[in-house]
């Protein structure tokens, strides 16, 4: 008899501060230790912060390239607008490894926020970091000399993940003033 799908629900919002409680319901991902079919719920979401979309990202990615997902399902928020919000941030493109997804979603110019991206090494890492940079930069008046403070620090950012991680994967970023 086949395992039973492996379901990992997300409800309500995740806020930045609630990073623990996304460790916590993503936690059934951590355990995973042989393949299952992952069944991923978000249709009770009602927001996620790009901190909290980004380890969910992230933890699915982490299973899937240990080959510990035969297959899977994920099932949409029913709220629109973060339904809308999920396609924004490229989400399910993230999911995807990139390929296009089953849901078109028409581009806007992106203003105080960048969608999730991947970094896996020191080549992919400024151009992340410089999409974060010019986030904030739209949304806040820094001057030049904070600018560069700011590319210095998301570089460690950037370069802790790949070097002390211990996977890997590399890392996901978004932004969101």
């Amino acid at each position: 008899m086949a395992d039973p799908p492996l379901g990992v629900r997300l409800a309500g919002p995740y806020h930045f501060g609630t990073v623990e409680r996304v460790i916590r319901d993503l936690t059934p991902l951590f355990l995973v230790d042989h393949p299952v079919k992952l069944h991923l719920d978000l249709t009770s979401l009602t927001f996620v912060s790009p901190a909290a979309l980004a380890l969910l990202i992230a933890a699915v990615r982490r299973v899937e390239d240990l080959k510990l997902v035969d297959e899977g399902t994920v099932y949409m928020p029913h709220a629109a607008g973060i339904h809308r919000y999920l396609l924004r941030m490229d989400f399910l493109r993230q999911l995807y490894h990139g390929a296009e997804t089953p849901e078109p979603f028409e581009r806007k110019r992106s203003v105080g926020f960048r969608e999730c991206r991947h970094f896996d090494s020191p080549a992919t890492y400024p151009e992340v970091r410089r999409q974060l940079a010019d986030a904030i930069a739209e949304r806040c008046q820094i001057d030049d000399v904070s600018k560069g403070s700011l590319h210095v620090a998301l570089d460690e950012v950037c370069e802790n993940v790949l070097h002390h991680a211990g996977t890997g994967l590399g890392g996901f970023a978004a932004a969101q003033r």
